[in-house]
């Protein structure tokens, strides 16, 4: 969907800390204990999958997903703000949602 609609994202799976905390994050990040591997200490500066995909990724999908974006964004609004798909809803009524949504992209794109 996001593609769909010219949005891009990136998928981080780390719990990113500054270095002062290096040595609070040992007994969760140890096995015997919580064992999250994924809570790092890192210097203040960008981590290199976000930097590659600032300056390889972003620049390469730019003006597709900026066009795709043109295109849809009425319909996002439309659900986000009017419909109230960005509210908390159940489940069930996400899933309506969703789909509505869903069948308003495919209209907007045969329009195009």
């Amino acid at each position: 969907m996001f593609r769909t609609i010219g949005v891009l994202r990136l998928e981080f799976h780390r719990q990113v800390f500054s270095t002062l905390l290096a040595d609070h994050l040992k007994d969760i990040q140890h096995l015997d204990f919580l064992g999250y591997k994924d809570v790092i200490a890192l210097p203040s500066e960008p981590h290199p999958v976000v930097v590659r995909f600032a300056d390889e990724t972003v620049p390469a999908f730019l003006e597709e997903y900026r066009q795709r974006w043109t295109a849809h964004r009425d319909v996002v609004a439309e659900f986000a703000d009017t419909r109230g798909l960005a509210s908390k809803l159940s489940h069930q009524r996400r899933e309506q949602l969703s789909a509505a949504f869903l069948q308003e992209v495919r209209v907007a794109d045969l329009g195009h």
